[in-house]
């Protein structure tokens, strides 16, 4: 999937990651018993120099939602906590102990936040293997400028997946508005495209993400009220 803007919700999820920084400081410090400004800085800055800069990668690998990321990120946030509760009770640690059942609280907590945003409707078509195209939303159409009676496979309130037959380069010449069409009820949305399958291209159907721009109070609640009945009848699951 080529991706042409990282969504608002992945962006600070993947920011909170640098987080991780001073935490696991904060764990080696309890480790070792020692107080910060007894840290020998000349001897092991370059080791947490290093270890700063391979997360600051990971973060950037988030914003350009590369698996192999989330998995490393995953892995670390599994490991870390269980490998520094060993080590609390093995050198019977109090502090560190209690540290480590939060990092494991917060880890938990991280992580479910981050798989959801990589499956945000505008990342995820909602295609399986077995599948040569995504099912859209029985009743939901929509118009995009000239693109008329185009159909949705994903809908949230923050970003949705639109299926159609888009040529090579359209996506430069598409407003920043479209409308939902659902059982006599329609809604205009501002968007920002987001993502798209360059490889379905000229084949039997295309598929772009955008990520809503409906910011004032009022059209959010539009919009959530529409989403609101989608999801009652077991359109939208989340």
């Amino acid at each position: 999937m080529r991706l042409w803007k990282t969504p608002g919700r992945l962006r600070r999820i993947a920011a909170t990651l640098l987080a991780v920084i001073p935490l696991t400081f904060a764990a080696y410090l309890l480790a070792r018993r020692m107080p910060w400004w007894r840290w020998d800085w000349e001897r092991e800055g370059r080791y947490w120099i290093s270890g700063s800069l391979f997360t600051l990668l990971l973060c950037a690998g988030l914003f350009r939602r590369s698996v192999a990321a989330l998995l490393l990120v995953s892995g670390f946030s599994a490991v870390f906590p269980f490998l520094c509760l060993l080590y609390s009770v093995r050198h019977e640690n109090v502090g560190l102990g209690l540290l480590s059942v939060a990092l494991g609280l917060l880890a938990f907590g991280y992580l479910d936040r981050l798989w959801a945003a990589f499956d945000l409707p505008a990342l995820s078509p909602g295609i399986r293997w077995y599948q040569g195209s995504p099912e859209p939303i029985p009743g939901l159409s929509l118009d995009w400028g000239d693109y008329k009676n185009l159909r949705v496979s994903k809908l949230d309130l923050e970003s949705g997946f639109i299926l159609g037959n888009f040529e090579i380069g359209s996506e430069k010449n598409l407003p920043s508005e479209i409308t939902f069409y659902y059982r006599g009820s329609q809604i205009a949305c501002g968007v920002r495209l987001v993502s798209a399958l360059p490889s379905k291209i000229h084949s039997a159907w295309a598929g772009i993400g955008v990520e809503f721009k409906n910011t004032d109070r009022d059209s959010r609640k539009d919009l959530a009220d529409f989403i609101e009945v989608l999801r009652g009848e077991g359109h939208v699951s989340s």
